[in-house]
């Protein structure tokens, strides 16, 4: 019951541990210039790829609207790649071949 125990309470400590990294993040755009904000949407984008797949796919597209704004192509195949990975995830298959696709053809 003890070992039962230890593990429920780590699981429940990562949960913190995502939003408290979102929010840290999320207060760091406020010190940063527009341009430079696409670091901040990658790292978000990283940290809620894998445990909460939609909200990862909210910082995808927000990368990718920061990435045609500033006209930055390297960050523009980042962020196709970036929202191909987060279909993927959503096991939207057709969106994610479709992004990938678009990733590797601006990436040549």
């Amino acid at each position: 019951m003890r070992r039962y125990f230890k593990i429920v309470l780590i699981f429940i400590s990562l949960g913190g541990y995502c939003q408290s990294a979102e929010d840290s993040l999320l207060a760091q755009l406020n010190h940063l210039k527009e341009e430079d904000h696409n670091t901040i949407y990658y790292e978000l984008f990283l940290n809620y790829r894998d445990t909460e797949p939609a909200k990862a796919l909210g910082y995808a597209r927000q990368h990718l609207a920061h990435s045609i704004k500033f006209h930055n192509s390297e960050n523009l195949v980042i962020s196709y790649r970036i929202l191909g990975i987060s279909h993927m995830n959503t096991n939207e298959f057709d969106s994610a071949l479709y992004f990938l696709e678009k990733a590797y053809s601006l990436a040549d």
